[in-house]
């Protein structure tokens, strides 16, 4: 005759955790979750970058994936005048469901970005400025201790489109080169604090 394992106090816990996870999305939404934390962001993106930040839609799934899906995401030119400096018709920000739970949703780690589609239009000035370049060289560093504990394990891209405008290559007019079909992969297989590995075809 085999003992049945009783429900013990651990078992209470992450059940609890669970449905607290569960309840989280349900109840406050990936949508005012997404927009409490959107503001500064677009508050950043105007003020030191020049540009406006929209994000069309934000949605929730917990099965079979605790993900938020974002769609209709876009980078205006500068100033905001222009076609977009960045456009991404999806991206899905898939979550680490066991870790969230584990640390009571203290410790979030997102276990995959997808990006399906984009276009990443990119452009040298006459002085010799790339804009993609001088928007990274804005950002704030990543803090040691997040950086260290690899929030981030995987970043894939694909069927993205990168156009890049040379205003200085030639005085008539500038050279304007498109590479469709892009496809990138950025993972962090070996732990955090280890060089990523980067997989890019296009």
């Amino acid at each position: 005759m085999t003992a049945r394992r009783g429900f013990s106090f651990f078992d209470f816990c992450c059940s609890a955790a669970l449905c607290a996870v569960v309840v989280f999305i349900a109840a406050d939404g990936p949508v005012a979750v997404v927009s409490r934390h959107l503001a500064p962001v677009e508050e950043f993106v105007a003020e030191k970058l020049d540009r406006q930040l929209t994000i069309g839609s934000v949605s929730g799934t917990i099965w079979p994936d605790l993900a938020l899906h974002l769609g209709g995401i876009a980078l205006s030119g500068k100033h905001g005048e222009g076609e977009p400096l960045l456009v991404l018709p999806s991206l899905v920000v898939r979550i680490d469901a066991k870790e969230a739970v584990r640390s009571l949703g203290q410790h979030i780690v997102i276990e995959e970005i997808v990006v399906d589609g984009g276009v990443l239009r990119a452009e040298r000035d006459e002085f010799g400025d790339v804009d993609v370049l001088q928007i990274l060289k804005l950002l704030p560093p990543i803090p040691p201790e997040v950086a260290d504990n690899g929030i981030l394990r995987r970043l894939r891209v694909q069927h993205g489109r990168i156009e890049f405008h040379d205003a200085v290559a030639r005085e008539d007019g500038g050279v304007s080169v498109t590479v469709s079909d892009v496809g990138a992969v950025l993972s962090d297989d070996a732990g955090a604090g280890r060089p990523a590995d980067l997989h890019v075809s296009g």
